[in-house]
């Protein structure tokens, strides 16, 4: 077996894994997430005028009539009952170049796909105000631009704002773990709510208002605390298994290399 290959093995195992979080997620919270029918027939529904929502663009009433019935072994609430404040808006300051030793600027290009944030071509900001300094888990969300993409700040060591296209909210932590908060809105309930929730424009957006009523199954404090811990486990082995992947194969390289030159 070629190295190249076990490196596709590491990845292929490391992806099932991946794929496998929301369905333990799922199967903790008791929500079963019916098949989408995309056919024409499926395509076509009725609404009763007063079961309009604030909107009437078909996609968003159907798609929101299908997050409303699902159900879970736990209760729906909405962001705006665990956070403690109705969410800030970032700074609107121009980026300038970083030190050592100086206020981050966060803005969305530097939060990837996975709410992980990026350590390469760090900003700070021309002006620092203490109102945008961040605090151990605060939760932000884009605004627009990647809309819905999800950050919890970790990372106290070195001081930083936000940017002006994210929220921040503030957790009231006896009702919400961060974390428990930060894997749901990785999974593909939340991405289906951004969908339906994100207004069409040049842009799309979400507000600071829409992000508060935001649903979410809330388990006992303790059991979003052992579902977290769980996915945090999967994404490390998944992540030690791509290492390993690519170990494999720049150690082949090397070997290759010794071959060649003696």
């Amino acid at each position: 077996m070629t190295a190249i290959t076990k490196k596709k093995q590491k990845e292929l195992e490391a992806q099932r894994i991946i794929d496998g979080i929301d369905s333990y997620l799922f199967k903790e919270l008791g929500i079963n997430l019916p098949l989408i029918n995309s056919d024409l027939n499926s395509r076509l529904f009725l609404v009763n005028r007063r079961d309009l929502m604030d909107r009437l663009d078909p996609r968003f009433n159907k798609d929101f009539s299908y997050i409303k019935k699902l159900q879970s072994y736990y209760p729906w609430i909405t962001l705006g009952e665990v956070v403690l404040n109705n969410g800030q808006y970032g700074a609107n300051e121009s980026a300038s170049d970083y030190n050592i030793g100086d206020v981050r600027y966060i803005r969305i290009t530097d939060i990837d796909e996975h709410g992980n944030l990026k350590q390469e071509e760090k900003k700070s900001a021309s002006h620092i105000e203490d109102s945008y300094m961040l605090k151990y888990n605060d939760v932000l969300f884009a605004r627009s631009g990647s809309v819905g993409r999800c950050y919890i700040h970790k990372n106290t060591t070195e001081p930083a704002i936000f940017a002006g296209y994210l929220i921040r909210y503030v957790l009231n932590k006896n009702k919400i773990d961060a974390d428990y908060l930060f894997y749901y809105c990785n999974s593909i309930l939340y991405n289906l709510w951004v969908s339906t929730i994100q207004r069409p424009a040049v842009q799309a957006n979400i507000n600071a208002q829409e992000f508060r009523k935001m649903p979410i199954p809330l388990p006992p404090v303790d059991k979003q605390q052992e579902i977290a811990a769980n996915i945090s486990e999967m994404r490390a082995l998944a992540k030690h298994l791509k290492a390993e992947g690519t170990m494999i194969l720049q150690k082949a390289k090397l070997e290759v290399e010794r071959t060649i030159l003696g």
